[in-house]
C-alpha cells in the first residue's frame, strides 16, 4: 500500500464542495483512494445490477441515507442519477463533502458533471504512482524500478516480467474492446492498437497527425480523433509548445507522450532495466517519465501552473517549462551521469528567451548542487527534485 499524494487534494475538494468527483485511467487506483481517505464512508459500485436496481427504486432514500461521504462508483452507469444528485445538494448546499463519484473519463461522465452539477462539484484527477510514492510504501520501489514498470499498482507490485507483460497486454485489450465500446466511443479496435503502438515509436517527439494518417492509411482527422479519445482517457499527452513575441521562429506542433513509462515499455517490447538502458530510444523514455511525474506534483502542489515546452527552429530547446502567471521555471532534463557545460549554455539561452529567472538541469547522476543564483544541477535521485524546481515559478 502506497500514500497518494492526492489524498490531500481530494480532502480540501471535500471540504469546498458538496460533491468531488476522482478522475484518472482504468486501474490508477481511485476506488483505492477514496476508500483509503474515507474508510467510513458508504461505497456502492453502479456497475452492479442490483445497486443500480435499488436507487431506480427509491433514488432520494439511496442519496439521502447511509454515512457520508456517500462514495459512488462508476456513476456513468447510471445517467439518470445527476438531477437527483443536484436535487439532494441543493436541498442542504452548505453541506460540504457529502459525495465522492468515481470515474474513467467518460466523455458524458464529465459533461453531465460540469454541466448539471455546476459550482457544487470540483474534479482531482488521480495519476499512476510516481516514484516518491512508491519510495515510501510497500512494497518500496527504487527510482529504476518505477521508471521500468511504469504507476499502475498492479504490476508495479509484480517481481516477473512475464506477469507483467501479460497484465498490460489485457489492459490495452481491455481498454479498446471493451472499456470504450462500453462508453459509447466509436473507435476500431485494430486501428487504435496500431495507433497506440505508433503513439510509442513518436514518444517524446512532435506531433504530426500527417505523417502518423499516411503510416495508418487513414486521414488525418481520423488520427486527430482517436489521439482525442486517447487524451481524454489518460493515455496520452499532448505538451503545448510556448509562445513568446521574442522574434524567433519557434516550433508550433504540440509533442506527444505517452504517460505510463510502463505502459510505453510494454508497446516497445521491454522488459527488463538492462533491455532499457541499451534500447536506442532509452532517453525519449527518461525524459517523458520525469515530465510526467514532475507535472503530476506540480498540478496537486498548485492547480494554476500550466505547462510547455519550447524549441525554436534552429534547435534551441528546454523539455519543461512550468508558469505561474509572469513567473516561469525552465526544466532541461538529460539521460546521463555526468553534467556538461553546454547543457548550462542551453539551458540559460532559454532563459534569457523566455524571461524566466528559475532553471533547472534534472538529470540521472548524482549530485545536486547551485550553480549560481536561479540556475541547479539536480538529481533525479533526490526524491525532492520536484520541490527544488518549483519554488522557482514563484520566485
Amino acid at each position: 500500500m502506497w500514500n497518494r499524494e492526492a489524498q490531500a487534494r481530494l480532502k480540501k475538494t471535500m471540504r469546498d464542495f458538496p460533491c468531488a468527483c476522482i478522475l484518472g485511467a482504468r486501474q490508477v487506483g481511485k476506488t483505492t483512494l477514496a476508500k483509503m481517505t474515507y474508510p467510513r464512508g458508504e461505497y456502492q459500485d453502479m456497475e452492479s445490477p442490483r445497486i443500480r436496481e435499488r436507487f431506480r427504486i427509491a433514488p432520494e432514500a439511496f442519496l439521502g441515507g447511509g454515512k457520508a461521504p456517500l462514495i459512488l462508483d462508476e456513476i456513468q452507469f447510471v445517467p439518470e442519477m445527476w438531477e437527483y444528485l443536484k436535487v439532494e445538494i441543493d436541498a442542504r448546499r452548505a453541506k460540504r463533502g457529502r459525495y465522492l463519484l468515481l470515474g474513467s473519463a467518460h466523455p458524458d461522465l464529465i459533461r453531465k458533471a460540469s454541466e448539471t452539477l455546476a459550482g457544487r462539484i470540483g474534479f482531482v484527477d488521480l495519476d499512476p504512482l510516481t516514484p516518491w510514492e512508491t519510495a515510501q510504501g510497500t512494497p518500496t520501489l527504487g527510482l529504476e524500478d518505477i521508471w521500468l514498470k511504469g504507476g499502475y499498482p498492479e504490476p508495479v507490485k509484480m517481481k516477473s516480467a512475464d506477469s507483467r507483460t501479460l497484465w498490460m497486454e489485457s489492459y490495452v485489450r481491455t481498454f479498446i474492446e471493451r472499456d470504450l465500446p462500453g462508453e459509447g466511443v466509436s473507435a476500431d479496435p485494430v486501428l487504435m492498437r496500431k495507433l497506440l503502438m505508433m503513439i510509442g515509436h513518436v514518444h517524446g517527439g512532435i506531433w504530426s497527425a500527417s505523417e502518423l494518417a499516411g503510416s495508418a492509411g487513414v486521414s488525418y482527422h481520423t488520427v486527430n480523433r482517436y489521439l482525442g479519445i486517447l487524451e481524454r482517457s489518460f493515455i496520452v499527452r499532448r505538451l503545448q509548445p510556448y509562445f513568446t513575441n521574442i522574434g524567433k521562429r519557434l516550433v508550433k506542433s504540440p509533442k506527444i507522450y505517452l504517460r505510463d513509462s510502463g505502459l510505453l515499455h510494454h508497446l516497445w517490447g521491454v522488459r527488463d532495466t538492462a533491455g532499457l538502458l541499451n534500447f536506442p530510444r532509452c532517453g525519449a523514455s527518461w525524459e517523458g517519465f520525469l515530465i510526467e511525474t514532475m507535472i503530476r506534483h506540480a498540478q496537486l502542489a498548485d492547480p494554476g501552473i500550466e505547462f510547455f515546452y519550447y524549441r525554436t527552429q534552429r534547435g534551441l530547446e528546454a523539455d519543461l517549462l512550468l508558469k505561474r502567471g509572469d513567473s516561469i521555471s525552465v526544466v532541461e532534463i538529460k539521460f546521463g551521469n555526468r553534467m556538461e557545460k553546454r547543457w548550462l549554455d542551453g539551458l540559460k539561452d532559454v532563459m534569457n528567451d523566455v524571461g524566466a529567472k528559475s532553471g533547472t538541469i534534472l538529470y540521472s547522476g548524482p549530485e545536486s548542487y547551485t550553480v549560481e543564483k536561479g540556475l541547479r544541477v539536480q538529481s533525479a535521485r533526490d526524491g525532492n527534485y520536484p520541490d527544488e524546481v518549483l519554488p522557482g515559478i514563484h520566485g
